[in-house]
């Protein structure tokens, strides 16, 4: 698009009939006016090139497609025990941040925490939390054997060893993750809390326990989207669960006994 340049000329000859202040003005309106005709031109040429910059840098050799990948929950399943506990097993998908993996790989344990609450609703009052559930994850490098160690415990985690649980080693990271993302028969509530009746609501949520970190990591991390990770899923109890069978149908029906015939 052709840009339109205008000129202006002024006389030094000032008329008497036409004050300084009023060809002052008259300028600035001439002035503006032709700005306001290049300024369409220049939008254009700017919209182009980054147009072209974009185009150029999707067909550049070796660049990365962005992937639009939403952490959640694959898959959730609730059951009940033998005793008629609660169990609560899921498969999560979700990708570490970078700087979670920069700082596990410099050798800073990583937490990780999952947290189950079972909830009845009332209308007429806040909502009942009948059970709060916890499970602890943490994730670290040990340099002595270049192995991945993964703890779980259903008390909180330290570095100092407090807390009793199981710890399982990976050759790789990336296969400590997916030990992560598998929950299997995690007891969450006992038979008495959801035989209670009523609506139940059993919300999940998996998230980072950035707590854990040491202080020097803590500052400035709050809004930082590096070290966000969150998953929270909700499911109604009375649409997953099967009710356990009955006592007295658990037991096997005896036949009604036959009436022998008299001899004539």
């Amino acid at each position: 698009m052709a840009s339109v340049v205008k000129m202006v000329f002024i006389s030094h000859c000032w008329s008497n009939k036409i004050r300084p202040v009023e060809a002052l003005i008259a300028l600035v309106v001439l002035l503006a006016a032709a700005c306001g005709c290049m300024m369409p031109a220049r939008a254009a040429a700017n919209d182009a090139a980054s147009q072209v910059s974009a185009s150029v840098a999707a067909s550049a050799p070796g660049a990365l497609p962005f992937q639009a990948r939403a952490n959640g929950v694959m898959a959730l399943t609730v059951e009940r025990s033998g005793s008629g506990a609660l169990l609560l097993s899921t498969q999560l998908d979700f990708l570490l941040p970078a700087a979670v993996r920069e700082a596990l790989i410099k050798g800073v344990p990583v937490y990780f925490i999952a947290e189950a609450d079972i909830i009845h609703p009332r209308w007429y009052w806040t909502d009942q939390r009948l059970v709060h559930a916890r499970r602890y994850w943490r994730i670290s490098y040990l340099p002595l054997t270049r192995r991945w160690r993964l703890a779980s415990s259903s008390e909180p985690l330290s570095d100092e060893g407090i807390g009793t649980g199981l710890a399982q080693h990976y050759d790789s990271l990336d296969s400590a993750v997916v030990a992560l993302q598998r929950i299997t028969g995690w007891h969450v509530a006992d038979a008495a809390v959801l035989n209670g009746g009523g609506t139940q609501l059993l919300t999940f949520s998996f998230k980072l326990d950035t707590a854990q970190l040491p202080r020097t990591l803590q500052i400035g991390m709050a809004g930082q989207a590096d070290w966000r990770l969150h998953i929270e899923q909700r499911v109604d109890l009375a649409q997953v669960l099967v009710p356990p069978p009955s006592p007295s149908s658990s037991q096997p029906q005896q036949p009604p006994p036959q009436q022998q015939d008299s001899a004539p």
